[in-house]
This record gives C-alpha cells, structure tokens and sequence, in this order.
C-alpha cells in the first residue's frame, strides 16, 4: 500500500507541500511561528491523511 501511494502524483504532492510548509514556518517570527505556522502545519498535514484516506 505504501508503495503505491509514493506512485501518486498527489501524494507526492501533498508531501512536497507539507516540508514546504515545515520549511517557512521555520522562518517565521516567534509569535507566528506558534500561532500561524501550527495553524499550517495541521492543515498541511490533514491534507496528507485525506491523500491516504481517497
């Protein structure tokens, strides 16, 4: 199963958005970083369990 959802271009995709996001966030000032960027992060990552989930 794994090795199939690695062979999606939306799963690739959903992953490359998700260390993007980990990415910038770490730029960010300490105020945002702990409001916006975990704001962010959980959307990133919801998208990744839904990819799993289709």
């Amino acid at each position: 199963m794994a090795a199939q959802l690695k062979q999606l271009p939306i799963w690739c995709d959903a992953n490359w958005f998700l260390l993007a996001i980990e990415k910038v966030v770490k730029t960010f000032p300490k105020y945002h970083k702990y409001t916006l960027g975990t704001e962010l992060r959980k959307k990133a990552l919801t998208l990744c369990n839904l990819v799993h989930q289709a």
